[in-house]
């Protein structure tokens, strides 16, 4: 009884700290889409900086005529 009492516990524990693969892959899907988000993100941003630099750019040598 005590062995099978210690099994039980042995397993309770270690179930805790795993999870199931559907799980995992659910996580892993939910980490490449944000990796995907964030990368079309920083895209934008590199094209609003761009726009904003040459509009500085623009105004500045109007400013110097």
């Amino acid at each position: 009884e005590a062995q099978a009492s210690a099994k039980e516990k042995a397993r309770d524990f270690v179930a805790d700290d795993f999870v199931t693969r559907e799980e995992f892959d659910a996580v892993k899907d939910m980490l490449a889409a944000a990796r995907a988000e964030i990368a079309g993100l920083k895209t934008r941003i590199d094209v609003m900086e761009a726009t904003s630099a040459a509009t500085t750019a623009a105004k500045a040598a109007k400013k110097a005529k």
